[in-house]
Order: structure tokens, then C-alpha cells, then sequence
């Protein structure tokens, strides 16, 4: 081979290995030195306590992590359809149950519709002719208690407790509160119809809860309301099958002729108040009196952000991949005037 082609062959391989550096290298550089990850998790969460959620996350600049207490699902009843929960430790005595719900917009708001019915229906929920309505049968005797159901289309919660000692029962709603006492009167009852609409948040409480308690529920049915004794909770979170887990009993609930769909929006949870994070690994810890405190559950999700950066490196690439043939042409033209300065 002359002289002049080894000349030429040589550079052009030291072109094309400092141009594959050049493009390349910065790509391995952060494919390597950052985690590119997303995912979600499950969390117990517990006031105090770290999770590591994912080893290969190790820069923040990026990072876009959500944390919520609830997915916002919820069960839909057309009118032949039941949710079947069985919450064996729950109270006989003092209890308290609530629940979430609203009826479908072509329901008939005339009729009488069970929400909840417990114990060979001596406990009963339900919605009739335009009011919530509470009922508990005992030894012969019965206790009512009856509220407005001004916008029944639209979700709403109702608390409803029975006080062993006192022989009361309370109904609660987001207008107020009412009791009724246990008396020999039988009340008249329509004859009830399966649940014609959507059921969210159902819970038991042993015993009866606190005057606050019961409103934290009646404004937010997400609280986890962390100070009173939990016997089980319908969170209603799975978003598919024919069950849905009952915190606090370790058992499921059965869901007959039921579809999914949008339930309670939950509160926006805020990084600092709520929970703190870190990377390297990527870590969150659930901080003191955070909202998350008390409840079963808690749902997170996270993304690195590196493939977008990722991509911006490798358009950049591209770009630069795009004056190669420039950047070459003027080299060896340069090659060639010295090749010819050199053959004289």
C-alpha cells in the first residue's frame, strides 16, 4: 500500500472512533451512572418508618413520585346485585357502621333501598323515599333514625351508631345529626330493593366513635381515623374481580353482580407534611402525623424522568451524527492538499 492510501486509511479510522466516542459516550455516561426506572408499591405505611421502593433510582433531578391513600375505585349495584361482608369481629353490643354511596340517576328516589343490612337485617341502612334512613331491631324493640337525603345522586356518607348503654341510636349525615331511642313501636318499611347505584368505604367500628370522628367521615370517607377501633374496612381498591379486602378482619368481601368504577377522591398527599424521599436507593419515609397514619394502605408510584433526558441525549446524537459526513469532507480535503504538498 503507498504511502499517501496508508495515510488516508488511518485517518479515516480515527475519524469515525473519536466521532463513536463523541456520540456515544455520554449516552453510556447516563444509562450507566442513573437509574432509569419507574414503578408502584403497596405500602403498610407506619408514621416513622422508611420503605425502599426501587435500588436503581439514584438521582432526584428528574424524579416524579406520587403518593395517595386511596386508588379511587368503587362498586356499582344495579339493583340485583350485593356486596356480601363478613366481619366476624365486629360488636354486637356498641358498634358503629358507615359507608359511602349514591344511586344511579334513573333509580326510582321513591323507593326504599338497602344499603347496608347486617345480622338477619336486625341492622339496616338504607335509603327510603327521599331520607337515609337507620334501623335496629332488638329484643322486640326497635330504634329509628331518619335524616334528609338532599341529593341522593351524588356520593354521600352516613355514620350510623347504637349505643348498648344508652338504648340510642344515631344516624349522621352532612346535615347534622339525629337519634332515635329504642321503643316497643314496629316501623313501617316499604319492601326494600337491592342497592341501585355505587358503594364506597364501608366501615365497622367496635363500639360507638367520637362526635369528631364521625364527622372527619361525613367530610372525608378516605380519613383513616387513626384514634378509634377499626373491626373492618371496604376500601373497594382492586378495580377488577368479585372481591375487595376488608382491612383489620383478614378477610375479603363478595362482590355479586357488581362493576367497577370512579369512587372517593382522596386528599392530595404533600412531600414534607406527609412523607419525605430519598435516593440511592430511592426511599420514602412516612413522616409523624402524617394523614397516612392509621390507615391500611397507602399507594405510591414513581418515575426517574431519564428517558426523556435519555432521548434529548440521543437527538443530540443524532444532530451531531449529521455532520459527520461535513465534518469528514473538510478533513480529508485538508488530507488530500498535504498528501499532494507531500508528493512533490
Amino acid at each position: 500500500m503507498a504511502e499517501a492510501e496508508q495515510i488516508i486509511t488511518v485517518v479515516i479510522l480515527g475519524l469515525a472512533a473519536m466521532v463513536g466516542i463523541a456520540v456515544l459516550a455520554p449516552i453510556a455516561g447516563v444509562a450507566t451512572d442513573m437509574g432509569v426506572s419507574s414503578g408502584s408499591d403497596e405500602l403498610d405505611p407506619v408514621a416513622g418508618e422508611s420503605y425502599v421502593l426501587d435500588r436503581a433510582v439514584t438521582d432526584s433531578q428528574t424524579l416524579s413520585l406520587s403518593v395517595s391513600a386511596t386508588r379511587e375505585k368503587a362498586v356499582s349495584l344495579s339493583g340485583d346485585g350485593y356486596v356480601e361482608t363478613n366481619v366476624s369481629n365486629w360488636s354486637n353490643d356498641s358498634w358503629t357502621v358507615a359507608a359511602t354511596a349514591s344511586l344511579d340517576s334513573d333509580a326510582n328516589q321513591k323507593a326504599t333501598y338497602n344499603l347496608i343490612a347486617h345480622d338477619n337485617a336486625t341492622i339496616l341502612v338504607e335509603y327510603a323515599d327521599g331520607n337515609w334512613r337507620a334501623i335496629h331491631y332488638s329484643e322486640n324493640k326497635s330504634a329509628v333514625a331518619t335524616m334528609s337525603a338532599s341529593d341522593p345522586t351524588s356520593l354521600s356518607s352516613v355514620v350510623v351508631e347504637w349505643d348498648e348503654t344508652s338504648d340510642e341510636l344515631t344516624l349522621t349525615t352532612a346535615g347534622g345529626s339525629t337519634t332515635g331511642a329504642l321503643t316497643n313501636e314496629t316501623p313501617t318499611r316499604h319492601v326494600p330493593n337491592n342497592w341501585d347505584g355505587t358503594v364506597d368505604e364501608i366501615r365497622f367500628f367496635n363500639g360507638t366513635i367520637s362526635d369528631s370522628s364521625a364527622s372527619a367521615y361525613i367530610s372525608d370517607p378516605i380519613d383513616p381515623l387513626a384514634s378509634e377501633t377499626h373491626a373492618g374496612r371496604v376500601m373497594f381498591e382492586e378495580g377488577s374481580g368479585s372481591s375487595a379486602e376488608i382491612y383489620y378482619a383478614s378477610t375479603s368481601a363478595t362482590i355479586n353482580g357488581g362493576t367497577w368504577t370512579n369512587g372517593v377522591k382522596g386528599p392530595a398527599l404533600e412531600q414534607s407534611v406527609d412523607y419525605q424521599i430519598s435516593v440511592d436507593p430511592l426511599q420514602l419515609t412516612i413522616t409523624e402525623s402524617s394523614y397516612l397514619e392509621g390507615a391500611p394502605v397507602a399507594y405510591v408510584a414513581w418515575d426517574s424522568g431519564l428517558d426523556s433526558r435519555l432521548e434529548g441525549i440521543i437527538n443530540g446524537a443524532s444532530a451531531s451524527l449529521d455532520l459527520v459526513p461535513i465534518i469528514m469532507l473538510v478533513m480529508l480535503a485538508g488530507l488530500t492538499v498535504a498528501i499532494v504538498q507531500r508528493m512533490r
